[in-house]
């Protein structure tokens, strides 16, 4: 018996939707062992230190990467009078540099 085209259509983009799925789950296992940081975790880079409030994944030119995004602390580790939030890169990380 012959299948139909449309059916055929159809296990197609099944087996496309469950490709995507496995490949999705392999990046986000990847990126998570990448990821030193947690929320609540204070973060260095070459301007200074934040409290990691949001981590975002961002995939570059050749690899998947963190964007940190938090409220700026002083070097003691206090919160800055001014309260600012600013966004901080994986890659700019002085800890492991």
């Amino acid at each position: 018996m012959a299948i139909l085209k449309a059916e055929l259509d159809i296990q197609l983009r099944k087996i496309e939707e469950q490709a995507v799925t496995l490949k999705n789950k392999a990046i986000k296992a990847y990126r998570d062992s990448k990821n030193p940081y947690k929320t609540g975790d204070v973060f260095e880079d070459h301007i200074g230190k934040i409290i990691v409030e949001r981590i975002e994944y961002h995939k570059g030119y050749s690899d998947y990467f963190c964007i940190y995004y938090g409220t700026e602390v002083k070097k003691d580790g206090t919160a800055k009078k001014k309260s600012s939030r600013r966004w901080a890169y994986q890659n700019n990380d002085i800890k492991n540099k």
